[in-house]
């Protein structure tokens, strides 16, 4: 039995048919295409991979040889080799540690070029300076002044030989020492209260003359002492100078008994004129046996006489002055001897006011009373004489304990004394009296220069002189220990 089927279906199951045919087909090739595809992904694969290592290799090489070049050229200049350089092409980090690192061997090679420049720049000025602190030192001992150099701290850094020899201290012994120790002795006490009063009052620099007495002979030092000072304006310390004026004063006295005998000689001559003449006149008239010989005979031996007198009066004042007695020293009170002159002069003048100051309690001095009053009455009667319309005189007293002095001073209101008066004040045969001998003051000076003090002048203000005397106490042989401390200079 037949039965009719449509076409619309024949045609869906031929189409089936065929699908199913291709897909037999197709499932025969299935493990070929799979398998092609998979040689295929591993091919890409494996290249990928040989390709990711390559570029690690490349990348990696990149880094280490940089690196290696790095620790050469470290170990290259660790041995000083600063001319070493890294010349490897590197990007980023690296590139940027390989320029440091070139950089920096260059500035080291620079800052050891500039190092080296600089050292011996200095070496060069260590050995000028070297050679200048030879000259220096060699200069300091060869030369007459003698230098004391004293540092911030008031230690002793330098004592040359003419100090050493001046002052009797052992160089040696004095550097590195505060220098209130290496002075402490009584006859360096000027020195030492020198260095003091300069530090207390602040001065940069002063200069005096002292009276020094050492190995029992009275020198006269010219002491300078002036501050160091660094370019920053700190202080470095001071440096003492002195020169021993006593070869020079020697002289001056030598010259000044020259001038002594000159003027001995001058004054001499002048009453032997007139006796002379005189003698002449009175033997012509008894020759001519003439009527008026007794009358020229009386004016003749009067003239004889009082020039005789004269001359007898300029000898014995010279006399006293070149032969003054040895004074006998023997503790004396000063204050006494004020009040004896002041009460002697204070009736002289009704237009001179004489008055007397006297701080505290006077110390003892060794003095012979007698020499000592004469000085005093010497000074009062200048200073009365140097005032023509009146005034006040004034005798001033006082001890300094810690330079173991009396100082006493004699102030008026007179004319004063000229500048170029003042350094021949004290020589012998000089005076500004129309008069005056010129020993007055000569005798003073001798006086107390024979007990071991000072005497000199200054101007009074507002007008006047000042004359001032420091004589040693009696206890200043036994000066009390005082206590050892480092002082500062500055």
């Amino acid at each position: 039995m037949s039965r009719y089927i449509p076409e619309r279906l024949v045609t869906k199951v031929k189409g089936i048919i065929n699908a199913y045919e291709d897909y037999k087909e197709i499932e025969l090739s299935k493990n070929p295409i799979k398998a092609s595809y998979i040689i295929t992904f591993l091919l890409m694969t494996l290249l990928i991979l040989f390709a990711a290592i390559w570029f690690g290799f490349y990348i990696a090489r990149g880094i280490t040889v940089a690196i290696e070049e790095l620790a050469e050229g470290t170990r290259a200049v660790s041995e000083g080799d600063l001319d070493y350089r890294v010349d490897v092409q590197a990007d980023g980090e690296v590139g940027i540690l390989v320029e440091a690192f070139n950089n920096m061997t260059h500035e080291l090679k620079v800052n050891k070029q500039e190092i080296e420049a600089a050292t011996l720049d200095l070496q060069r000025s260590s050995a000028e300076i070297d050679r200048r602190r030879r000259y220096m030192e060699a200069m300091l001992e060869n030369i007459g002044t003698g230098v004391v150099s004293i540092n911030r701290r008031g230690r002793i850094t330098i004592l040359n030989n003419a100090a050493a020899d001046l002052l009797r201290i052992q160089s040696d012994w004095a550097l590195g020492r505060p220098f209130n120790e290496v002075f402490k002795v009584q006859h360096l006490g000027p020195i030492r209260h020198l260095l003091r009063a300069m530090r207390e009052k602040g001065k940069k620099s002063v200069s005096e003359q002292l009276e020094v007495l050492i190995d029992g002979q009275l020198r006269t030092l010219r002491s300078s002492l002036t501050l160091l000072e660094g370019s920053d304006g700190r202080h470095l310390g001071a440096v003492v100078v002195f020169d021993d004026l006593s070869v020079l004063i020697r002289a001056q006295k030598v010259a000044a008994w020259r001038e002594v005998a000159q003027g001995i000689a001058h004054e001499i001559k002048n009453p032997l004129t007139p006796i002379r003449l005189s003698t002449e006149r009175m033997r012509r008239k008894f020759e001519q046996n003439a009527v008026d010989f007794p009358e020229v005979f009386e004016i003749a031996t009067d003239t004889i006489i009082s020039q005789v007198e004269g001359l007898m009066d300029l000898v014995n004042e010279f006399s006293r002055f070149a032969r003054l007695p040895e004074p006998r020293l023997r503790p004396c009170g000063i204050g006494s001897l004020i009040e004896q002159v002041v009460n002697l002069y204070r009736e002289r003048r009704g237009d001179i006011t004489l008055e007397k100051e006297i701080e505290g309690a006077m110390p003892s001095v060794m003095a012979d009373s007698d020499q000592i009053q004469r000085v005093l009455i010497n000074l009062l009667e200048n200073a009365f004489d140097s005032m023509e319309s009146g005034g006040r005189v004034t005798m001033h007293a006082h001890a300094d304990a810690e330079r173991s002095q009396l100082i006493v001073e004699v102030s008026d209101e007179g004319a004063g004394i000229s500048v170029e008066n003042k350094e021949h004040i004290f020589s012998p045969y000089f005076s500004t009296k129309y008069q005056g001998s010129g020993l007055g003051l000569a005798i003073c000076h001798r006086i107390i220069d024979d007990h071991n003090g000072a005497i000199t002048v200054r101007d009074n203000q507002p007008r006047g002189s000042v004359f001032r005397i420091t004589l040693p106490l009696a206890s200043s042989s036994t000066e009390p220990a005082s206590i050892e401390r480092t002082a500062a200079i500055g």
